[in-house]
This record gives structure tokens, C-alpha cells and sequence, in this order.
């Protein structure tokens, strides 16, 4: 994958005790889309609208995909290629990037960046 974290979790997770982790550590209400194996072992992330990249993910043995937002069209191809995905919320999923890029631009340049959280579920 050019962009994203690939990784494998130390121990297989039930799906949807992983959408709760999800949740609770993203604050949101994400959507799962539950096509694929009922306990994950592999997980893509990509932050924001992310759906697109759903049929490289099953071709690097992802069972499980966690991005931002979903196309409807990809919730099709999900479900033919019994991928799930978890849709944590385009906002949710990017914020922590934000965050860090503001520490990033404080520690080379000591330029004081202010995050402002205005919550988005979509």
C-alpha cells in the first residue's frame, strides 16, 4: 500500500469487540460493514475517504479495513470480496494527523499551533 498501516494484531479480535475499541478511542460512532471474518487478524487504516483502496487491500491479505467514510459503490465490492470494513468517520479518522503535524510545526519551528475539535459524525 503507498498509503495506510498495515498490521497484524497480536491476537485474532472478535469483529465487534474491535469496532468498540474503535469507538472508544476514536469518540465516534462508527458503521461496520460486516462481510468478512468474524474474528480480525489484519487490519488496514487509512485515515479520511479511503474506501477506493478496498480491493488492494484483499489482494495483501487485509480481512479487515478501518477508514474514514465509505463510497456506497465500495460497500458492494466489500461484500463481494467478504472484506469487512469499519467506517470510523472522515473527521474521527484524520484529527489525530492534524494533531501531530501541530506538535511536528512546535518542535522544528516553535510556531504554537491551536486545534480546534468542531465534531463531525459523517
Amino acid at each position: 500500500m503507498e498509503v495506510g498501516f498495515v498490521g497484524n494484531l497480536k491476537q485474532p479480535m472478535g469483529i465487534l469487540d474491535l469496532q468498540k475499541e474503535i469507538n472508544q478511542n476514536l469518540d465516534t460512532k462508527s458503521i461496520l460493514f460486516n462481510f468478512g471474518t468474524k474474528f480480525v487478524d489484519k487490519v488496514l487504516v487509512i485515515s479520511g475517504s479511503s474506501s477506493r483502496a478496498c480491493e488492494k487491500a484483499v489482494d495483501i491479505g487485509i480481512d479487515t479495513f478501518i477508514g474514514g467514510d465509505i463510497r456506497e459503490e465500495h460497500v458492494r465490492i466489500c461484500e463481494e470480496l467478504k472484506l469487512n470494513f469499519i467506517a470510523a468517520g472522515h473527521y474521527n479518522t484524520e484529527k489525530f494527523g492534524v494533531q501531530a503535524l501541530a506538535k511536528h510545526i512546535l518542535d522544528k519551528f516553535n510556531i504554537k499551533v491551536e486545534f480546534f475539535d468542531i465534531p463531525n459524525p459523517i
